[in-house]
């Protein structure tokens, strides 16, 4: 059984439960002064990622027809799941 000189030992893993903790970023945000990443500006030539889920758990995908998004010439690159393959 522990002692009670061993309950009260602060470690590392210890130290912060139960205190108060000092945020910084607090005054920046409630004054409406925080910078996110949508405030950040887009260079010219960047990129999107949009990534399609399946509203069907443990469905199985037969196909995915990616030839009408690489006609338009605004898709860069289509990703299928077989290159993700190991």
């Amino acid at each position: 059984m522990l002692q009670e000189h061993e309950l009260c030992q602060e470690t590392a893993a210890n130290r912060w439960i139960g205190r108060s903790v000092e945020r910084f970023e607090d005054a920046t945000l409630l004054t409406g002064r925080g910078r996110f990443i949508d405030d950040l500006g887009m260079r010219p030539g960047t990129l999107h990622a949009a990534i399609l889920r399946s509203p069907h758990a443990h469905a199985a995908i037969r196909a995915i027809r990616s030839e009408a998004a690489r006609r338009t010439g605004l898709a860069h690159a289509a990703q299928m799941p077989t290159r993700w393959r190991r």
